[in-house]
């Protein structure tokens, strides 16, 4: 399948991408484990010993997967669970939370511990219904913060904004430290004594200072572009957030959030437009997003400048489901293993494992691509490849800003231009791609009237 790359930048720019079978891409398979059970959401551990694992929540229950050795990869322990499409898992003090969302009878079971310290050989579960005087069924998220607080998003509480619990003390027996109801929170971060929350139904990110957390208070709210804000990361700097809309031809969007003030976006990335795929999740580690692109799959962006976000990896973990609407394929991803190996998750593939290739090849490939070129001018589109990247012939294909195809050309020379005009183009922002070699470059240009 083709990814098409859309960057919105205030002056005409080319860049580079690679398609899936382009020799060069930051991620390289390892392995995969399938399950009869559909997957839903994952994360990762590492316990004293340096031995990684996989914790990857089920329909029917939680997995736990030996990841060590990428090359050789042993599932542990299978928790058996009520049936749930949403299972969301996080970790803490050698100990693992795992929410899930709506159960057939809607009510849900409490919130599933599992003690994590005797890994590999053993381990031991509990679960909770009783959070101080209020009975806890369900949530659809959990975040913990470095500070050892759990916020349950999206329960059966408080108007399905945030709990907080304390797992200082015991993290077998959370104690409850306040709560939001302002809005649902579907998914959130938090850093410090802020909390960013997704607030899908009202299409909005909100800053919440929860310092004290009997009393959060509302610091900033900024709508989403696509105004269905599913999840946020902020940057390890704490200066940019980057979100995700989870509707089709929807964006991943960074914003500089240095100040609450004065929020703006910096830049937008949309995988494969024209196909309507759906973004999922968005992680951000260093300088890079790692994104669950649902039928598009691992998707790997270079936000070292967020206002030029670039694509530099991915793997399409679905390929039977072509690019477009559903909710199929990739989930979730967790990057932040010690060793560098990233694990996924897949609706209906199941687990994941990738491996790092080097950056200086990445890199240096990258500049070697970024010769050919694709410009604008006076109506007229001109590209220019190179003789030795040229090979059997390319494509260009224009699209609007809405990622409609307006115009398909095939190019049978490294150099040449056609026209820009007619009717179908109005005054406007549109994309122009250019595809040859198992390569794209990609360029936005404004049409104006009388062009």
């Amino acid at each position: 399948m083709h990814h098409y790359l859309t960057y919105l930048f205030l002056s005409l720019v080319t860049n580079a991408f690679f398609t899936p079978s382009h020799a060069q891409n930051l991620l390289e398979f390892k392995a995969k484990h399938s399950y009869e059970s559909k997957a839903n959401d994952i994360w990762g551990y590492t316990d004293e010993n340096s031995r990684e694992y996989a914790i990857m929540g089920l329909e029917n229950g939680t997995t736990i997967v030996d990841v060590t050795d990428p090359n050789n990869t042993e599932e542990l322990f299978f928790i058996e669970g009520v049936f749930s499409v949403w299972r969301d898992i996080k970790t803490f003090n050698h100990h693992a939370y795992i929410t899930h969302d709506y159960t057939p009878d809607t009510s849900g079971f409490g919130l599933l511990i599992i003690d994590l310290n005797n890994l590999p050989n053993s381990i031991d579960t509990l679960t909770i219904t009783q959070i101080d005087t209020f009975e806890y069924r369900r949530a659809h998220n959990i975040f913990i913060d470095e500070n050892g607080f759990a916020y349950l998003f999206g329960s059966n509480l408080f108007n399905g904004g945030a709990i907080i619990l304390d797992l200082n003390n015991d993290p077998k027996a959370p104690e409850y430290a306040g709560s939001y109801s302002t809005e649902y929170i579907h998914d959130g971060f938090v850093r410090g004594d802020t909390m960013w929350t997704s607030e899908i139904n009202a299409g909005q990110f909100a800053v919440v200072d929860v310092s004290n957390k009997l009393n959060p208070s509302i610091l900033s709210i900024q709508e989403t572009p696509n105004r269905f804000t599913h999840n946020c990361w902020l940057s390890d700097n704490g200066k940019v957030l980057y979100t995700t809309d989870e509707r089709p031809g929807a964006y991943v969007t960074a914003y500089d959030v240095s100040d609450l003030s004065d929020i703006n976006e910096l830049d937008r990335y949309q995988s494969s437009p024209g196909f309507d795929v759906i973004p999922h999740n968005v992680f951000v580690k260093g300088k890079y997003l790692y994104i669950s692109y649902y039928k598009d799959g691992l998707i790997v962006i270079d936000a070292s400048d967020p206002k030029s976000l670039k694509q530099i990896g991915f793997h399409d973990t679905s390929p039977q489901f072509p690019s477009g609407d559903g909710f199929q394929g990739c989930w979730g991803v967790y990057p932040y293993l010690p060793s560098g190996n990233i694990i996924a998750s897949d609706r209906e593939e199941g687990l994941y494992v990738f491996t790092i290739k080097n950056e200086q090849s990445i890199n240096d490939s990258i500049i070697a691509v970024l010769s050919p070129s694709l410009t604008f001018d006076n109506s007229k589109l001109s590209y220019n490849i190179p003789k030795d990247q040229f090979g059997e012939g390319g494509n260009i294909s224009i699209y609007n800003v809405s990622g409609k195809l307006m115009t398909s050309n095939k190019i049978n020379e490294p150099q040449g231009s056609f026209k820009i005009s007619g009717t179908n183009y109005n005054s406007g922002v549109y994309f122009a791609t250019l595809v040859f070699s198992n390569t794209f470059i990609t360029s936005k240009f404004i049409k104006i009237n009388g062009q």
